[in-house]
């Protein structure tokens, strides 16, 4: 009984030994298949993130060209302060 039963054995290994192996192949397999559709999900993301902000570029242009041009100051000097400087720029011979 004893070579029967060794001869059942080994064959049992064997069959364990090729559905392990068969399964890491395909657990290789499936991570070469995640790792490209990360890769893929990942450029598109890139790629609509480029997209929003080069909207957000153009929008903030459009208001930007829209929007009135602001003075350089709110504050107005002084008719003093006016005087003076329109009489550095007359000495200097700027008008």
């Amino acid at each position: 009984m004893w070579p029967f039963q060794s001869i059942s054995t080994r064959q049992k290994l064997d069959e364990l030994s090729r559905e392990l192996y068969s399964l890491k192949r395909e657990v290789l397999q499936m991570q070469q298949e995640w790792d490209a559709v990360q890769a893929r999900v990942s450029k598109t993301l890139r790629r609509i993130a480029r997209a929003e902000q080069a909207a957000d570029k153009e929008e903030l242009i459009e208001k930007l060209d829209a929007a009135p041009p602001l003075p350089l100051t709110n504050v107005s000097a002084s008719p003093e302060r006016m005087a003076k400087i329109r009489q550095q720029l007359a000495e200097k011979g700027r008008t």
